[in-house]
């Protein structure tokens, strides 16, 4: 399960990512949620059952699978079948709704107060009406097809359901959620205390974010400060799990960092010297596409293990002791001869690294 799921993220991410070089207007914003998709599928890689990383990832599928299919229903391609286009009208509304459910049950994904009990219940109750407003609705969907399953009867209360006063229920329930956050964070202690913290800040930017893309009409420097801060909630998720411990996962965030920014320095470096090339000699040859290549496989190497270094000291603090710990014992060892020394020193480096409840150690006697 975990394995189709980072697959599925993975193909997901990346088709947005094409399509935003390909139509960066009406694709672009789907950038702002595939944080969402790599933290939701890191956390559920380690803890399939997460409700935390399925909420993440509900939400960043949600929307890019929406961006997905606008594309598509505006290029040549679409706009493809209408049962798709509908049930895909459907997830993007109810992806606002994970996306506050998300922090109303952060960080363990249970309801624990009588607020959020009240919420969770107002979320199910408002996506049903929803789900059933969106079905019968008159409005025409986003290839300009109007919807097939429409009752025109129904029109203005499907109307003031999703266009009108009734949707103000939504931004309510996201206000409720974060007193909730803000409420919660009042009571705890500790490392849950500071866990709040960063989601309060992360929901505070991102609903600024949000003023910002509306107001910009997703265009301008102002949108793209929008799209990237409302990825500030899984980072604030991601520097919870790597600070704080949330949910042990550690090193695979780290892994995952290290590779994606020695992915990201790789190509760099094969554009740069692919552009060099044509600079000089008028067009890409192939002498120099191969140029390119060993370039940057030479350099992947070293630089992964720099890069890495440099992301497990900031986030993989632990690993990154224990590593250099026993580094230390393998130079010393090289010149220590006396045996009584040799197993102190032993023992101290697997008491620092390992933390065991108590250690032996067993020297066979020279026969």
């Amino acid at each position: 399960m975990s394995l189709v799921v980072t697959i599925g993220a993975a193909a997901l991410a990346g088709g947005v990512a094409i399509l935003t070089v390909i139509d960066p207007v009406h694709s672009a914003w789907g950038l702002a949620w595939i944080g969402f998709l790599l933290v939701g599928t890191m956390i559920l890689w380690r803890l399939p059952e997460n409700r935390i990383g399925w909420l993440l990832l509900a939400v960043g599928a949600g929307f890019d699978l929406t961006v997905v299919q606008q594309w598509f229903a505006h290029s040549s391609f679409g706009p493809g079948p209408v049962a798709v286009e509908v049930g895909l009208s459907l997830l993007q509304v109810l992806t606002w709704l994970a996306l506050i459910a998300l922090v109303a049950v952060f960080p363990d994904g249970r309801s624990t107060t009588r607020l959020q009990v009240v919420i969770t219940r107002a979320l199910v109750g408002v996506a049903v009406v929803v789900v059933a407003a969106s079905l019968v609705g008159t409005g025409s969907m986003d290839s300009g097809r109007p919807n097939p399953l429409a009752i025109g009867r129904l029109s203005g209360l499907t109307d003031w359901l999703m266009n009108g006063p009734g949707f103000m229920i939504v931004p309510l329930l996201l206000i409720a959620s974060l007193v909730s956050v803000v409420q919660r964070w009042t009571a705890s202690r500790g490392v849950a205390r500071l866990q709040f913290r960063w989601l309060i800040w992360a929901v505070s930017l991102s609903i600024a974010a949000i003023v910002i893309l509306f107001t910009s009409d997703f265009s301008g420097f102002a949108a793209v400060l929008g799209v990237l801060a409302l990825n500030a909630i899984p980072v604030a998720i991601g520097i919870a799990v790597t600070r704080y411990h949330l949910y042990d996962i550690d090193r695979i965030i780290s892994r995952t960092t290290s590779y994606g920014i020695v992915t990201g320095l790789l190509v760099a470096t094969y554009l740069t010297v692919i552009g060099l090339a044509t600079s000089l000699f008028g067009k890409a040859s192939s002498l120099s596409v191969a140029a390119a290549t060993l370039t940057a496989a030479a350099l992947a190497r070293p630089l992964l293990r720099r890069v890495q270094d440099s992301v497990d000291r900031r986030f993989n603090r632990a690993r990154y002791d224990a590593m250099h710990t026993v580094d230390a014992f393998g130079t010393r060892l090289g010149h220590q001869v006396d045996p009584d020394h040799v197993g102190e020193d032993l023992l101290a480096v697997v008491t620092t690294t390992l933390q065991p409840d108590q250690v032996t150690l067993w020297v066979r006697e020279a026969t």
